[in-house]
This record gives structure tokens, sequence and C-alpha cells, in this order.
């Protein structure tokens, strides 16, 4: 909520703060106000039935998230927004359950896992500055990456979240390719940004393979994670003419 309001004041700030000039020169009125703005609510219920003696869980949640990309200017772009969410009705999630001596793993996740009775949480999600140049562009700050490896994993009321340097390549129809250098995570059902070490582990972790659980979580020494990726596809219809011919 404390986010909300400040998107608010900021905006109000830069709107206020600026004047109309000429269209080639730069004007925080002219950029702020014709951009786009993207609003959306969530709501998720969420119920666990247990094996008979074991412990149940339940949890409403509701959330809304607010969201701002301004217009270009001499290839710039600004992104930022946030979002919160609010505990409607659950379970007591710090309460231990008594045969498994452990706490909800699912229901849990509709919220903030390191902060179990926090009912209203908020968090920064996106506060960026995109550059474009031909085919290409290249974000700087806090962003979603959709990759194999990297990516939002959005099945609870938040998603994952990186902050770093992100490129974007297409230089051609078939041909994608992208990476960057990230530095900071924001795992979906926390509220605050990891250095990427700490982010290991900050969800419920599993077990090695003599069954005791990993211990992942601040005994991760990583600095960053450096990713290169990318696609393309192929004719193979055409391939296989020219073997023919």
């Amino acid at each position: 909520m404390k986010f909300v309001l400040t998107f608010f004041l900021v905006f109000g700030f830069f709107f206020a703060q600026s004047q109309e000039t000429k269209p080639d020169t730069f004007s925080l009125k002219r950029i702020f106000t014709k951009g786009e703005l993207k609003g959306s609510i969530r709501q998720f219920s969420m119920f666990t039935d247990n094996h008979c003696g074991l412990t149940d869980y339940y949890a409403v949640a509701i959330g809304a998230g607010l969201n701002y990309e301004s217009r270009r200017w001499k290839n710039f772009q600004i992104n930022f927004g946030g979002s919160f969410v609010h505990d409607l009705a659950s379970s007591d999630f710090s309460k231990i359950a008594p045969l498994t001596n452990t706490i909800s793993r699912y229901d849990a996740g509709l919220f903030d896992v390191l902060e179990l009775n926090n009912s209203l949480i908020s968090r920064v999600e996106k506060l960026n500055i995109k550059y474009f140049f031909q085919k290409a562009s290249l974000t700087f700050g806090k962003q979603i990456i959709k990759s194999p490896l990297v990516n939002p994993q959005d099945g609870r009321m938040t998603s994952s979240m990186m902050e770093g340097l992100y490129g974007d390549f297409n230089p051609t129809q078939k041909l994608h390719l992208e990476g960057g250098y990230l530095y900071r995570s924001g795992p979906r059902s926390t509220f605050e940004w990891f250095k990427i070490g700490n982010s290991i582990g900050t969800y419920p972790m599993g077990v090695s393979v003599d069954g005791k659980k990993s211990n992942c979580l601040s005994n991760v020494d990583s600095k960053a994670i450096l990713m290169v990726g990318g696609n393309t596809s192929f004719n193979f219809q055409k391939m296989e003419r020219r073997r023919a011919i």
C-alpha cells in the first residue's frame, strides 16, 4: 500500500513540475502523459485437505497491481510498478504441525513465506529504463525475465522478478537472442529483494539423495547470474526438397 501511494505522489510531482515544450525537446509531462497505465486484480483461494491426522490449511487472498510504461523518448522508455496482497482469511501458518514438525508448504505461498503472519504486504516489482536500437533492446533495473532458466513462475499471488541488465536481439524473423547480467532477485511468495546467493532457498527446499533437507538458504555464495540464450527455426520441408533435387 505504501508503494501505491508513493507511485501516485511521484507521478503527480512529475506532472506538476513539467511543462509542455516543443515536440523534439525533453518534457516530463509529454513523456509521462503519453504513456500507458495498466492495472490488475487477483483473487486466489486455496484449501489443503491432508490425510487423516495431518494438519489441514486454507487461505483466501486478494491483491492488485499497478504498472506504468512511459512513451519513448530518444529511444528510451521508463517502466515502473508494484503490487500488494491482503490476507482475507487463512490458517495460522506460523503454527507447527505436530506430526510432521513443519509449516504449510502451499497455502502460505499466497503471501510472504518469510513473514508468515503479515496480512498486508507490498512490493516494487518493476523499476527500469529500457533502450531500443534497431532490432534490439536493453533493459536495466527491476524487470520480468521469461526464459527456460529464469521465468516468473506465476502460480501464486506474486511472480518471480529479477534485477540487472538484460538484452533482447532479433536480427532476423527466425533468430532470437537474449541474455544479461542479473544481480538481484525477488522470488515469488516473498516481498523483498535479495542478492542472488541469498535468494536461493527462500522458497521451501527439497531434500538430498540421502533424505536430508537441503540447506541452501544463506549458504550459497553467488554474486550474479550470467545468462545467454537464443532460439531459431528451420524449414525442414525446404531442406528435404533440396535433398531430393
